[in-house]
């Protein structure tokens, strides 16, 4: 009877649902200067515990909630890049950046970056929202890094080619990302 009870058991645990998981997206605000522009590359960065509010961490104060404890791995399932009617002197993402731009993860710990999107941008692109390409998964990072993902001990950094105006331009561009994470037990 016990072999019996055993197999209904092991049965019942493989039937389980899916590892509970958390969705959320969070917004973060960065400004760009023609003044940022250094070897024809615009870039910016900031902690991601500094935004108003602290939505990334909320996000994983949510997840943890939600899952009962630290979550195990964490992933960017979308990532969009506005630019907001405040800036000055630039009317699209094509004022500021032209060619291969890219958002990135760097962990205060190590220093290493690490690519969540791209997306190609060109002349034309109004000011968004432009969805890019996302690539960014916590499993392919090493532990100390990870670490400083879960705990929001890093910076966003957007970077790519400047537009050829923008650097003469006097401009500030006030982004707007928007990264949909997702947290799993």
């Amino acid at each position: 009877m016990n072999k019996i009870v055993a197999f209904v058991l092991l049965l019942a645990a493989c039937g389980e649902d899916d590892p509970v998981s958390v969705s959320d997206s969070v917004d973060l605000k960065i400004t760009i200067s023609s003044g940022d522009v250094a070897g024809g590359v615009v870039s910016a960065d900031k902690n991601v515990n500094t935004e108003s509010g602290n939505p990334y961490g909320a996000f994983v104060q949510g997840a943890r909630d939600e899952i009962g404890g630290d979550p195990t791995r964490i992933t960017v399932d979308a990532a969009a890049l506005t630019l907001e009617a405040t800036s000055s002197n630039v009317a699209g993402l094509g004022e500021v950046f032209s060619g291969a731009l890219v958002l990135g993860f760097e962990m205060n710990g190590s220093s290493t970056v690490y690519p969540i999107a791209t997306r190609t941008i060109v002349a034309a692109d109004a000011g968004g929202p432009l969805e890019l390409e996302v690539d960014f998964d916590s499993d392919s990072i090493p532990d100390a890094d990870y670490v400083d993902l879960a705990s929001g001990s890093f910076k966003v950094s957007v970077s790519g080619p400047a537009a050829a105006t923008f650097e003469a331009a006097n401009a500030d561009a006030d982004l707007l990302m928007t990264l949909t994470f997702s947290a799993f037990e």
